[in-house]
Protein backbone atom coordinates (compact mmCIF):
# COMPACT_ATOMS: atom_id res chain seq x y z
CA UNK A 1 0.00 0.00 0.00
CA UNK A 2 1.38 3.42 -0.92
CA UNK A 3 2.13 6.10 1.67
CA UNK A 4 -0.61 8.27 0.16
CA UNK A 5 -3.21 5.50 0.51
CA UNK A 6 -2.18 4.85 4.11
CA UNK A 7 -2.49 8.55 4.96
CA UNK A 8 -5.94 8.71 3.37
CA UNK A 9 -7.11 5.67 5.36
CA UNK A 10 -5.80 7.11 8.63
CA UNK A 11 -7.50 10.43 7.96
CA UNK A 12 -10.84 8.73 7.30
CA UNK A 13 -10.59 6.98 10.68
CA UNK A 14 -9.10 9.73 12.83
CA UNK A 15 -11.32 12.64 11.76
CA UNK A 16 -14.65 11.00 12.74
CA UNK A 17 -13.17 9.95 16.11
CA UNK A 18 -11.87 13.49 16.65
CA UNK A 19 -15.32 14.90 15.91
CA UNK A 20 -16.90 12.46 18.38
CA UNK A 21 -14.52 13.70 21.06
CA UNK A 22 -15.34 17.33 20.31
CA UNK A 23 -19.13 16.86 20.22
CA UNK A 24 -19.64 16.47 24.00
CA UNK A 25 -17.31 19.41 24.62
CA UNK A 26 -19.42 21.60 22.37
CA UNK A 27 -22.55 20.42 24.15
CA UNK A 28 -21.08 21.12 27.58
CA UNK A 29 -20.23 24.66 26.49
CA UNK A 30 -23.75 25.42 25.20
CA UNK A 31 -24.68 28.83 26.60
CA UNK A 32 -27.87 29.74 28.38
CA UNK A 33 -30.00 31.87 26.07
CA UNK A 34 -32.81 32.84 28.41
CA UNK A 35 -34.77 32.26 31.57
CA UNK A 36 -38.18 31.03 32.69
CA UNK A 37 -39.72 34.16 34.22
CA UNK A 38 -43.30 32.98 34.61
CA UNK A 39 -44.99 29.61 34.98
CA UNK A 40 -48.41 28.16 35.72
CA UNK A 41 -49.55 24.57 35.40
CA UNK A 42 -47.72 21.28 34.85
CA UNK A 43 -45.15 22.32 32.24
CA UNK A 44 -42.36 19.87 31.37
CA UNK A 45 -39.10 20.39 29.49
CA UNK A 46 -36.37 18.29 27.90
CA UNK A 47 -33.40 18.60 25.58
CA UNK A 48 -32.93 15.85 22.96
CA UNK A 49 -29.14 15.84 23.33
CA UNK A 50 -29.26 15.46 27.11
CA UNK A 51 -31.05 12.11 26.69
CA UNK A 52 -33.04 12.56 29.88
CA UNK A 53 -36.78 12.05 30.41
CA UNK A 54 -38.92 15.19 30.53
CA UNK A 55 -38.62 17.04 33.83
CA UNK A 56 -40.96 19.44 35.54
CA UNK A 57 -40.17 23.02 34.56
CA UNK A 58 -39.62 25.56 37.30
CA UNK A 59 -39.40 29.32 37.48
CA UNK A 60 -35.80 30.62 37.42
CA UNK A 61 -34.74 27.78 35.10
CA UNK A 62 -32.17 28.95 32.56
CA UNK A 63 -32.93 27.71 29.06
CA UNK A 64 -30.68 26.56 26.23
CA UNK A 65 -31.14 26.50 22.50
CA UNK A 66 -32.84 23.23 21.57
CA UNK A 67 -34.80 22.89 24.82
CA UNK A 68 -38.39 21.73 24.34
CA UNK A 69 -41.32 22.69 26.58
CA UNK A 70 -44.69 20.96 26.65
CA UNK A 71 -47.66 22.97 27.88
CA UNK A 72 -50.91 21.07 28.47
CA UNK A 73 -54.32 22.71 28.36
CA UNK A 74 -54.52 25.53 30.89
CA UNK A 75 -50.75 25.85 31.38
CA UNK A 76 -48.85 29.07 30.79
CA UNK A 77 -45.15 29.78 30.31
CA UNK A 78 -43.16 32.99 30.04
CA UNK A 79 -39.66 32.91 28.55
CA UNK A 80 -37.24 35.83 28.51
CA UNK A 81 -34.34 35.85 26.05
CA UNK A 82 -31.10 37.56 27.00
CA UNK A 83 -30.16 38.61 23.45
CA UNK A 84 -32.59 41.33 22.46
CA UNK A 85 -34.76 41.08 25.58
CA UNK A 86 -37.63 39.31 23.82
CA UNK A 87 -40.20 38.08 26.34
CA UNK A 88 -42.79 35.55 25.20
CA UNK A 89 -45.91 34.29 26.96
CA UNK A 90 -47.35 31.00 25.71
CA UNK A 91 -50.56 29.21 26.63
CA UNK A 92 -51.19 25.49 26.26
CA UNK A 93 -51.79 23.20 24.62
CA UNK A 94 -48.53 23.66 22.70
CA UNK A 95 -45.01 22.24 22.43
CA UNK A 96 -42.20 24.77 22.06
CA UNK A 97 -38.62 24.61 20.88
CA UNK A 98 -36.19 27.21 22.22
CA UNK A 99 -34.10 29.11 19.68
CA UNK A 100 -31.23 31.49 20.26
CA UNK A 101 -33.45 34.60 20.41
CA UNK A 102 -37.03 33.33 20.17
CA UNK A 103 -39.16 30.19 20.44
CA UNK A 104 -41.24 28.37 17.88
CA UNK A 105 -44.14 25.96 18.21
CA UNK A 106 -43.23 22.45 17.11
CA UNK A 107 -45.36 19.98 15.19
CA UNK A 108 -48.12 22.26 13.96
CA UNK A 109 -48.77 23.84 10.58
CA UNK A 110 -49.13 26.73 10.52
CA UNK A 111 -47.28 27.13 13.83
CA UNK A 112 -49.16 29.15 16.45
CA UNK A 113 -47.70 32.40 17.75
CA UNK A 114 -47.04 33.38 21.36
CA UNK A 115 -50.05 34.66 23.26
CA UNK A 116 -48.10 37.84 24.02
CA UNK A 117 -44.67 39.28 23.15
CA UNK A 118 -42.85 42.30 24.51
CA UNK A 119 -39.26 43.52 24.55
CA UNK A 120 -37.45 44.36 27.78
CA UNK A 121 -34.93 47.21 27.98
CA UNK A 122 -31.50 45.99 26.88
CA UNK A 123 -29.87 46.76 30.25
CA UNK A 124 -32.48 44.66 32.05
CA UNK A 125 -32.13 41.64 29.77
CA UNK A 126 -28.34 41.83 29.93
CA UNK A 127 -28.38 41.91 33.73
CA UNK A 128 -30.74 38.95 33.95
CA UNK A 129 -28.22 36.77 32.16
CA UNK A 130 -26.33 36.67 35.45
CA UNK A 131 -29.41 35.91 37.56
CA UNK A 132 -28.76 33.63 40.55
CA UNK A 133 -30.49 30.34 39.83
CA UNK A 134 -30.66 26.86 41.28
CA UNK A 135 -29.29 24.53 38.62
CA UNK A 136 -31.01 21.15 38.31
CA UNK A 137 -30.43 19.84 34.83
CA UNK A 138 -28.05 17.32 33.27
CA UNK A 139 -24.89 18.44 31.55
CA UNK A 140 -22.36 16.42 29.58
CA UNK A 141 -18.93 16.60 31.14
CA UNK A 142 -15.98 16.92 28.76
CA UNK A 143 -12.81 17.17 30.79
CA UNK A 144 -10.92 14.84 28.47
CA UNK A 145 -11.13 11.80 26.22
CA UNK A 146 -12.09 9.61 29.17
CA UNK A 147 -15.17 11.74 29.80
CA UNK A 148 -16.61 11.36 26.31
CA UNK A 149 -20.20 10.18 26.45
CA UNK A 150 -20.46 10.45 30.23
CA UNK A 151 -23.20 12.47 31.87
CA UNK A 152 -23.68 13.80 35.35
CA UNK A 153 -26.43 15.83 36.94
CA UNK A 154 -25.62 19.19 38.46
CA UNK A 155 -26.46 19.34 42.12
CA UNK A 156 -29.86 20.92 42.61
CA UNK A 157 -28.34 23.06 45.32
CA UNK A 158 -25.68 24.73 43.19
CA UNK A 159 -26.29 28.44 42.76
CA UNK A 160 -25.05 30.06 39.58
CA UNK A 161 -24.49 33.78 39.95
CA UNK A 162 -22.64 34.52 36.73
CA UNK A 163 -23.26 33.73 33.08
CA UNK A 164 -21.67 30.34 32.22
CA UNK A 165 -17.89 30.53 31.85
CA UNK A 166 -15.06 28.02 31.88
CA UNK A 167 -13.97 29.33 35.28
CA UNK A 168 -16.94 31.01 37.00
CA UNK A 169 -16.02 33.98 39.12
CA UNK A 170 -16.80 33.61 42.83
CA UNK A 171 -19.71 35.66 44.18
CA UNK A 172 -18.70 39.06 45.56
CA UNK A 173 -18.02 39.27 49.28
CA UNK A 174 -20.57 41.17 51.37
CA UNK A 175 -19.48 44.59 52.55
CA UNK A 176 -20.12 48.33 52.37
CA UNK A 177 -20.67 49.79 48.93
CA UNK A 178 -18.69 52.59 47.37
CA UNK A 179 -20.47 55.83 46.52
CA UNK A 180 -20.65 54.79 42.86
CA UNK A 181 -21.98 51.34 43.73
CA UNK A 182 -24.68 52.85 45.93
CA UNK A 183 -25.70 55.08 43.05
CA UNK A 184 -25.90 52.13 40.64
CA UNK A 185 -27.92 50.01 43.07
CA UNK A 186 -30.33 52.90 43.68
CA UNK A 187 -30.79 53.34 39.93
CA UNK A 188 -31.47 49.61 39.55
CA UNK A 189 -34.04 49.73 42.36
CA UNK A 190 -35.88 52.46 40.45
CA UNK A 191 -35.86 50.27 37.34
CA UNK A 192 -37.27 47.45 39.47
CA UNK A 193 -40.15 49.67 40.59
CA UNK A 194 -40.91 50.56 36.96
CA UNK A 195 -40.84 46.89 35.95
CA UNK A 196 -43.10 46.00 38.87
CA UNK A 197 -45.72 48.55 37.79
CA UNK A 198 -45.81 47.05 34.30
CA UNK A 199 -45.71 43.38 35.32
CA UNK A 200 -48.78 41.19 35.24
CA UNK A 201 -49.61 38.67 38.00
CA UNK A 202 -47.18 35.75 37.91
CA UNK A 203 -44.46 37.69 36.07
CA UNK A 204 -41.23 37.22 38.05
CA UNK A 205 -39.14 39.51 35.84
CA UNK A 206 -38.93 42.44 38.31
CA UNK A 207 -37.97 40.19 41.23
CA UNK A 208 -35.37 38.25 39.23
CA UNK A 209 -33.84 41.51 38.03
CA UNK A 210 -33.63 42.88 41.58
CA UNK A 211 -32.12 39.66 42.95
CA UNK A 212 -29.50 39.79 40.19
CA UNK A 213 -28.53 43.33 41.15
CA UNK A 214 -28.22 42.48 44.83
CA UNK A 215 -26.18 39.36 44.06
CA UNK A 216 -23.85 41.31 41.76
CA UNK A 217 -23.17 43.87 44.49
CA UNK A 218 -22.93 41.44 47.40
CA UNK A 219 -26.12 42.70 49.05
CA UNK A 220 -27.15 39.32 50.42
CA UNK A 221 -29.20 40.60 53.36
CA UNK A 222 -31.37 42.50 50.89
CA UNK A 223 -31.63 39.35 48.80
CA UNK A 224 -32.96 37.48 51.83
CA UNK A 225 -35.67 40.07 52.38
CA UNK A 226 -36.79 39.89 48.74
CA UNK A 227 -36.83 36.09 48.84
CA UNK A 228 -38.88 36.16 52.06
CA UNK A 229 -41.48 38.22 50.21
CA UNK A 230 -41.58 35.61 47.45
CA UNK A 231 -41.76 32.74 49.94
CA UNK A 232 -44.84 34.33 51.48
CA UNK A 233 -46.55 33.79 48.12
CA UNK A 234 -44.79 30.48 47.26
CA UNK A 235 -44.08 28.83 50.64
CA UNK A 236 -43.42 25.37 49.17
CA UNK A 237 -40.98 26.45 46.46
CA UNK A 238 -37.80 24.39 47.11
CA UNK A 239 -35.64 26.53 44.83
CA UNK A 240 -36.51 29.70 46.72
CA UNK A 241 -35.58 27.99 49.97
CA UNK A 242 -32.21 26.93 48.54
CA UNK A 243 -31.63 30.39 47.14
CA UNK A 244 -32.36 31.93 50.54
CA UNK A 245 -29.99 29.51 52.27
CA UNK A 246 -27.27 30.43 49.77
CA UNK A 247 -27.79 34.17 50.28
CA UNK A 248 -27.81 33.72 54.05
CA UNK A 249 -24.55 31.76 54.01
CA UNK A 250 -22.83 34.45 51.95
CA UNK A 251 -24.24 37.22 54.13
CA UNK A 252 -22.65 35.51 57.13
CA UNK A 253 -19.36 35.12 55.29
CA UNK A 254 -19.59 31.31 55.32
CA UNK A 255 -20.45 30.16 51.76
Amino acid sequence: MSAKSTLTMLSSCVIPVFLLILAPAAQAAAPDVGLVTGLAGEVTYWHPEEKQPPAKAQAFLKIRQGDHFNLPVGAQLQLTYFAGGRQETWKGPVTLEVGDQESRAAGKEPPPSPFAVKVLPAKVAKRMKGAPTVEARPEVQASGVGAVGQQSVRSSGVIQTMAPKKSPAPPPAPGPLSHQDKKEVAEAEKIYQDLKKQAKPGDLTPIIYLLTIYADYGQYHKMERVIDTMLAERPDDPNLKKLKAWARSLASGKP
